[in-house]
């Protein structure tokens, strides 16, 4: 009795081994040729090789009873960000709490002349619901071309 259960369960674990081998097999042949979809990483150069600075600015919401962000502002911008999209999101502990619109600016939607002074505030007062500023822990800024 003890050897018909010692075979059965080297059988099972043979079996085990072969149905793992085949799908392993299986998986390996198997080749994309969509050109439609695409995923993966790439190194890409940036506009703004020193970074840009960023800030928000609360108010009082009576109704919730709690600071909220109004807007979100990008400063220290290179002159090589001119005429790039960009967007602002706002993140916290359980991540994304609201994005801005992405925005396509020109040199003159700017404030400030130079490097130094020129920034860009994004609103986030139609954001639904209003993100209170105790949530926010990062923002992050997306441009491309």
């Amino acid at each position: 009795m003890c050897t018909l259960l010692h075979h059965r369960a080297l059988a099972a674990v043979f079996g085990g081994v072969m149905a793992f081998s085949a799908a392993y097999a299986v998986a390996a042949s198997l080749s994309v040729t969509s050109t439609d979809l695409a995923a993966g990483n790439v190194a890409v150069a940036a506009c703004d090789t020193d970074g840009v600075s960023t800030s928000y600015a609360v108010s009082y919401d009576a109704a919730t009873a709690a600071y909220v962000v109004d807007t979100a502002t990008v400063s220290g911008i290179a002159d090589a960000c001119f005429d790039q999209d960009f967007s602002v999101s706002l993140v916290g502990a359980a991540g994304l709490l609201a994005t801005s619109d992405q925005a396509d600016v020109a040199s003159t939607s700017f404030s400030g002349t130079t490097t130094d002074d020129r920034s860009l505030a994004f609103s986030f007062t139609s954001a639904s619901p209003r993100v209170e500023s105790a949530d926010v822990t990062g923002i992050h800024v997306s441009v491309s071309d």
